[in-house]
């Protein structure tokens, strides 16, 4: 008698390995999207809590208001706890409350509409022209020459060209078409010297140094030679490495700081304040800050995210046919299982072929017992020779 798996085909199978390679595709297309690009994944927290004292990387940070916030609550950090010398005292109410800056910010820019612009005692750049080796420039690539501060070469003759400022390949073997001189790729600041009676005289290497009483260039207050960036920057000289997170919002136990720190509360001498609090309080509102740049660079997209929306979509199809994929191969085995149990056979059975048995049935019945009465006519005509 034929079972349930006999009715087992061709085109069963074919359903059974689409569903199959369907709910494998979509599981793994629902992971690929949700990856993170290389630039993503490798983002690196730069300030904020678990950070030590870092430099304010303007390039990379976008958002003059969030440049400027940063260095602000930066000067109100020092100021609560009492961090700023006399000297210090006299160039911030100079410089950073009059929102101004010494010998200026330079006017004349190899680029129109790219020179910086001056507050709080420092020269910032826009978004669009941020700040790199120590000037405003464009979002592109720009080589040794920028970097180290190069003077420019001599001009060779005009027929080296193929136009301005681009050599022509089919006249760079002539000796009259190759620059002699070469400037090496150095740029030490602390040789860098200057005029002392122009405290400006340093800002066509960087817009950010000043001439200091040596003689010597150096970055304005609150700012450091960042090497690897080869200009000055704001140095947030606070280490958040050993503070831990905490509730900022309106109830919690630093409102005061926080209050203090964003300007929201008048700081008198006769104020006292708890140093290591005001730390917590300032590496917090740091964090939020650090938070709040890591998104923007991510695209709006939350950090440590599962799944992208379309990882979502993806995945949740993935469910719809796994759970049918299930029912289907749940379905195999109940049948595979009830076919070693014969009782099941004539339930598994058709109409028709359940009547087909049962006329056999009663067919071999039948001739059973023909074959009964055949037997006993014999006996009978044995038993009557015998007498």
């Amino acid at each position: 008698m034929p079972t349930a798996l006999d009715n087992w085909g061709c085109s069963h199978t074919c359903v059974l390995i689409l569903f199959t390679g369907a709910v494998a595709g979509l599981f793994a297309l629902s992971w690929g999207v949700s990856q993170e690009p290389k630039d993503l994944a490798n983002i690196k927290k730069t300030f904020g809590l678990g950070v030590g004292p870092s430099y304010l990387d303007t390039f990379d940070v976008v958002g003059e208001d969030l440049k400027n916030t940063i260095y602000e609550e930066y000067f109100a950090y020092k100021k609560l706890t009492r961090q700023i010398s006399e000297e210090e005292t006299a160039n911030y109410k100079k410089w950073y409350a009059g929102n101004e800056c010494l010998a200026g910010c330079p006017s004349t820019c190899s680029v129109p509409f790219t020179c910086p612009y001056c507050k709080r005692g420092i020269c910032w750049c826009t978004d669009k022209n941020p700040s790199t080796y120590g000037q405003c420039r464009t979002r592109k690539v720009f080589g040794d020459a920028e970097k180290y501060r190069k003077p420019a070469l001599p001009p060779l003759p005009d027929f080296c060209y193929i136009r301005p400022h681009v050599l022509d390949d089919l006249q760079a073997h002539k000796p009259e078409c190759q620059h002699k001189v070469e400037y090496p790729n150095v740029f030490d600041l602390e040789t860098q010297t200057c005029d002392v009676a122009d405290p400006g005289s340093c800002l066509d290497r960087d817009m950010n140094l000043i001439c200091g009483e040596t003689g010597t260039c150096q970055c304005r207050q609150d700012m450091r030679w960042n090497v690897d960036r080869m200009q000055c920057e704001v140095y947030l000289g606070v280490d958040c490495s050993d503070v831990s997170e905490v509730d900022m919002t309106s109830g919690s136990d630093y409102k005061k700081e926080k209050d203090f720190i964003l300007g929201h509360q008048l700081f008198l001498p006769s104020t006292e304040l708890d140093e290591y609090r005001v730390k917590t309080a300032y590496c917090n509102i740091l964090e939020q800050h650090s938070k709040q740049h890591i998104k923007q660079k991510r695209g709006g997209r939350e950090e440590n995210s599962m799944f992208a929306v379309p990882g979502v979509i993806f995945f949740g199809a993935g469910c719809a046919f796994g759970f049918m994929w299930l029912l289907m191969i749940f379905g195999i085995c109940r049948a595979f299982i009830r076919s070693f149990d014969p009782r099941n056979e004539l339930n598994d059975m058709s109409n028709q072929d359940k009547i087909a048995a049962l006329a056999a049935v009663a067919g071999q019945e039948m001739v059973e017992r023909q074959q009964e009465k055949e037997d006993e006519r014999r006996v009978a005509l044995m038993q009557g020779q015998g007498v």
